[in-house]
């Protein structure tokens, strides 16, 4: 993770501020409540760097899970949060709200008016989500392709001695590092094929989910 990802997690600066905060206080600052001093900050942002290394792993794909209700932050993953980061989105917002987190902010609104903030706040809330786990899907598939192509420059580097030299098994190697030079192009070409249809999938879901409210 990026130094200015770390900072991110951390308190919450850069793009989207929010992010480092504790998934408790970051429900009470959406609701309205303010840390009261700078020294609060300070005090939370030290909690934070001394359990980070303790919290267990927290993606895009199980924040929501129940067992993490009582833990303190929205996101740990480093992938997830630099996906976050990146798109100026706080993880805070991609938490559920009930309507009874909307009446206790809002007291006294008329009920219609609750339910199209429950139901404005739940779409965008899934749009944002969709959004974030598509660009964590292509940090990993970044990462995926720097892996695979750094195993070949390897292999094309301890190849090249045997091909300056004429060896006996130059030609070999040669033909080798041309299969997996193709190998990895397949790779690239099938990895991109999988995020295309994991996204047309996504928004054939939403589109239904619209549909059937």
């Amino acid at each position: 993770m990026s130094a200015s990802s770390q900072d991110f997690w951390r308190t919450g600066t850069g793009v989207g501020v929010g992010t480092g905060l504790p998934r408790k206080v970051a429900k009470g600052r959406a609701q309205g409540t303010l840390l009261s001093s700078t020294k609060s900050m300070d005090n939370l942002n030290q909690t934070a760097a001394s359990e980070q290394s303790s919290v267990p792993q927290i993606d895009l794909t199980n924040f929501d899970s129940p067992e993490f209700d009582c833990l303190d932050y929205v996101l740990t993953s480093p992938r997830s949060l630099e996906a976050c980061h990146r798109l100026g989105l706080q993880p805070v917002r991609l938490l559920y709200k009930r309507l009874q987190d909307f009446e206790l902010e809002n007291p006294g609104l008329p009920v219609a008016q609750l339910f199209e903030l429950y139901d404005q706040h739940e779409a965008e809330r899934k749009a944002s989500l969709s959004l974030a786990r598509q660009e964590r899907e292509k940090l990993m598939a970044a990462e995926e392709f720097v892996e695979n192509d750094s195993a070949i420059r390897s292999k094309q580097q301890q190849a090249a001695p045997l091909l300056s030299n004429g060896g006996t098994d130059s030609g070999n190697w040669e033909s080798q590092i041309r299969r997996e030079l193709a190998d990895h192009e397949v790779q690239a070409e099938r990895l991109t094929q999988r995020l295309e249809t994991r996204r047309l999938r996504r928004l054939v879901s939403v589109e239904w989910v619209g549909y059937e409210r």
